[in-house]
This record gives structure tokens, C-alpha cells and sequence, in this order.
């Protein structure tokens, strides 16, 4: 939802509502550490050949972060570890 700035009388002022900035990291920084960790330990080692073969590492990279692998806000336990107690 758009709403103009009612500080501002020009109609280029348009702020979003309700919702985060696009490209702003201090708005989301959890995004934003996703977004790098997933830059520096995958795509930054890696020469993808097609789609497919890009879509299939990420879907194997993103299932071991979000299972496995230790997360600082959760005191470095896996997302498993801490789902069972």
C-alpha cells in the first residue's frame, strides 16, 4: 500500500506503508544476513552451467542452512537442535 509523505507536497515523496524499504539493510537485517551468508558460502564458490544445476545446489545449500547448520541468533545451535526443545 502507497501512501504520499504528508510532510511533502511534492508527488515524487511516496513512502511505503506498513513495509520495509527496498535495499535498505538496517530495515531488515535478518535478510540481509541471509542474503550474504548465501553470497559468501555459495555463490561467490560456485560456476553454475544452467538453471537447473544452480536451482539444485540452492535448494541443497538452503535445506542444510535452515536445518543444520548453527545460527548465532540461536546461540550457534541448528535450527533442528533447537525445534526439538
Amino acid at each position: 500500500m502507497l501512501r504520499a509523505n504528508k510532510t511533502q507536497t511534492s508527488p515524487q515523496k511516496v513512502e511505503l506503508a506498513g513495509q520495509t524499504r527496498s535495499g535498505d539493510r538496517q530495515q531488515n537485517p535478518y535478510a540481509e544476513r541471509f542474503n550474504s551468508t548465501m553470497r559468501d558460502e555459495l555463490l561467490n564458490g560456485e560456476e553454475f552451467d544452467t538453471v537447473l544445476e544452480t536451482r539444485v545446489l540452492m535448494d541443497g545449500w538452503n535445506a542444510e542452512y535452515n536445518t543444520v547448520r548453527p545460527h548465532r541468533g540461536l546461540g550457534m545451535l541448528s535450527p533442528a537442535v533447537c525445534d526439538m526443545g
